[in-house]
C-alpha cells in the first residue's frame, strides 16, 4: 500500500502545480493622471490643485504633493496658519510661506499675508479695508480743515 501511494504521489504533485498557476499575462496597473490644463485658472474648479508638469512632461491639474486629485479632492489638503511648509502656494487663502527664526532657525511656517489679519485660523482682509477707510476719513477730515482756515 505504501509502495502504491509512493508511486503516485509525483502525479498528484503535477496536478496540484498546474491547477495553482497564476496567469502569465499580467495587466499593468492604469497610472492616474490629473486633468490636462494650460494655467491655474483650468485647475479652479478643483480644490487645492493647481497647473504644474507631470511625470509624463504634460501640463496637468495636481495637487501641492505633485499627485493627481483622486475622485476630485487631493489627499493633502492646504497648509493651516503656523504649520510648516515649503512654499507659499501650500498655505491657506491670504497666507504666505515664511522663515519664522523666533520658533527655529530656517524652519518656514504659514502666516497671513500683509494687509490681512489672521481670526479664527484664517486670513481676513477686513483689516485691510479698515485702515484703508480710516486713511480715508483722516484724509478727508485734514482736507477740511485746511480749507476752513
Amino acid at each position: 500500500l505504501l509502495q502504491v501511494v509512493a508511486e503516485d504521489s509525483p502525479h498528484r504533485t503535477k496536478r496540484l502545480t498546474t491547477f495553482g498557476k497564476t496567469p502569465t499575462a499580467e495587466t499593468d496597473p492604469k497610472i492616474p493622471r490629473g486633468k490636462e490644463c494650460r494655467g491655474d485658472e483650468d485647475c479652479a474648479a478643483l480644490e487645492f490643485t493647481t497647473c504644474k508638469v507631470d511625470t509624463d512632461h504634460k501640463s496637468r491639474c495636481l495637487c501641492h504633493d505633485l499627485k493627481p486629485p483622486i475622485n476630485g479632492e487631493c489627499a493633502t489638503k492646504k497648509r493651516e496658519l503656523h504649520q510648516n511648509c515649503n512654499y507659499d502656494h501650500e498655505c491657506i487663502q491670504g497666507a504666505e510661506c515664511v522663515v519664522n527664526n523666533t520658533v527655529k532657525a530656517n524652519e518656514k511656517r504659514c502666516y497671513c499675508r500683509f494687509g490681512y489679519e489672521e481670526e479664527d485660523n484664517a486670513c481676513n482682509s477686513g483689516y485691510t479695508a479698515s485702515v484703508v477707510f480710516s486713511l480715508f476719513l483722516l484724509t478727508s477730515l485734514a482736507l477740511l480743515t485746511t480749507e476752513a482756515f
